[in-house]
């Protein structure tokens, strides 16, 4: 139920603010405003399944450790 209320959400996103930007030829915005929402749907949908996303807390830390 929370997948198609994502996607409900989401096509609703990209109706409103997507598709005006490439009628007003702004392409470049269109197309990093795709790309971060895609990433941020990818995100929420790997959310709602349960999968397990790294955080960059690890690597962060190691660099920290390297640098003592």
């Amino acid at each position: 139920m929370e997948f198609i209320i994502i996607l409900i959400f989401y096509a609703y996103i990209i109706f409103k603010d997507l598709i005006p930007m490439f009628k007003n030829k702004s392409k470049k915005e269109a197309i990093i405003y795709s790309v971060m929402v895609t990433i941020s749907l990818t995100v929420l949908i790997l959310k709602v399944f349960n999968v397990d996303i790294p955080g960059p807390t690890g690597f962060i830390k190691n660099i920290v450790k390297s640098l003592k």
